[in-house]
Parts: C-alpha cells; sequence; structure tokens
C-alpha cells in the first residue's frame, strides 16, 4: 500500500512560495492541518487531495509513495 508523503506536499508548496496559512486558506483547512499533513501525523481526505492537486497542477497520486 502506498504511503501518504507530506515531504511531498511541502516540496510542492514550497515550490509555488506558498506559506502554510495561504495554503491553508487555498483548501479551507486551518494551519495545523496543512502543518500535520506536511508533518504525516494526519492525512488528507479525498476531496482535500483533489483540492491540492488542483493548486500544484499534478495527480493525486504524486502525493504517494
Amino acid at each position: 500500500m502506498r504511503k501518504f508523503k507530506g515531504s511531498i506536499s511541502r516540496e510542492k508548496r514550497r515550490s509555488k512560495n506558498l506559506t502554510q496559512i495561504k495554503l491553508a486558506k487555498k483548501i479551507g483547512k486551518s494551519p495545523i492541518t496543512v502543518i500535520r499533513f506536511e508533518k504525516e501525523t494526519r492525512i488528507p481526505d479525498s476531496n482535500t487531495l483533489i483540492k491540492l492537486a488542483e493548486i500544484f497542477n499534478c495527480k493525486c497520486e504524486d502525493f504517494f509513495e
């Protein structure tokens, strides 16, 4: 089974010059939730994953290893 990789999300966020706060606003979550995604203590639900993929212009699968 593939695992969500928060480091991939963090790299994509940084490449778009987004802060955790700005990304949180774009996906309708709190900044602490974005932090938890990046630290892999929480994984995004399918709707949030789709929003992330749209923001970063990638596939949902790109966040998994």
